[in-house]
């Protein structure tokens, strides 16, 4: 979980210090940064309701689906994300502390 955690964290360092995906260099990025959601949907959604490290997950995934729409890429249903149209809703970044 932790290391999963650190990932988390550092794709979203890394992404955030390079500004949008528009390189082949920051496609990679985006695919990791994609990778790492799929992680934490699968700890939010297997973990335990009042298990503090579910809800870790759930808020960690909640940030990384803000910053993957902030890099252009929406969620559709089936789990997959795909480059964002002009008509999609832009989920805003949450404030919230997780932990």
């Amino acid at each position: 979980m932790r290391r999963i955690l650190l990932t988390a964290l550092l794709v979203l360092t890394a992404t955030l210090t390079t500004g949008n995906a528009t390189t082949p260099a920051d496609d990679v990025q985006v695919r990791a940064t994609i990778s790492v959601w799929h992680d934490l949907n699968a700890m939010c959604r297997g973990g335990g309701g009042s298990d503090p490290q579910t809800e870790i997950a759930c808020c960690t995934r909640a940030k990384v689906s803000a910053l993957l729409n902030q890099m252009g890429y929406c969620y559709r249903m089936g789990e997959r994300w795909v480059k964002c149209t002009a008509r999609d809703k832009r989920e805003k970044p949450s404030t919230k502390l997780c932990y």
